[in-house]
């Protein structure tokens, strides 16, 4: 005699996936602990970058939305499979966010690599320079910056210009989490 359908089993299995995956998403961010020396939330810096701050003359840089526009397929996909794993036995809901999360988190850092953003201005290229050389930075020095590009534009040969990769930090610190849907 042939394997019989076991109903009571399979209506199990196919309550228990709704259920696994219940209130919980894949997250992509910083945490609060991650901070700049000075205490600068790394997370407010992001923001900043992200949408540009038109009263202090920092344009949008965007490294989030192009991402999510680019990759929210691949995400799905990933998810999709990631369903199917968990209703084979292969995985947890878990599991599959944290790839989900690992996934978003690879795909944004790739992004803010690219460096496909607006260039950073000479006068940031130079008080780049003179904080790196241990000078304070304030509203005074950013004319004198101005000033001293406008004499010398040498003064910013060799200086980093990745306007989203400064100090590194923004992209060691982006993490990922599974989270609960609020």
């Amino acid at each position: 005699m042939g394997k019989t359908l076991n109903f009571d089993k399979i209506k199990a299995l196919l309550d228990r996936i709704p259920a696994e995956f219940a209130g919980k998403e894949a997250q992509m961010g910083w945490f609060p602990s991650a901070q700049y020396e000075d205490g600068t939330p790394v997370a407010y810096v992001a923001t900043i970058q992200e949408n540009g701050a038109p009263e202090v003359s920092i344009p949008p840089r965007p490294f989030l939305k192009p991402t999510i526009d680019a990759r929210t397929k691949a995400w799905t996909k990933l998810l999709e499979s990631g369903v199917r794993a968990v209703s084979a036995g292969r995985a947890t809901a878990d599991q599959v966010f944290e790839g989900v999360g690992l996934q978003m988190a690879g795909d944004t850092k790739a992004q803010i690599a690219s460096n496909a953003v607006e260039p950073l201005s000479p006068t940031t290229l130079v008080l780049r320079k003179w904080r790196r050389e241990g000078l304070p930075i304030n509203g005074k020095t950013v004319g004198q910056a101005a000033a001293a590009y406008a004499e010398d534009p040498s003064i910013i040969d060799g200086v980093p210009s990745d306007p989203l990769q400064d100090t590194g930090l923004m992209v060691a610190t982006l993490t990922n989490a599974v989270g609960k849907t609020e």
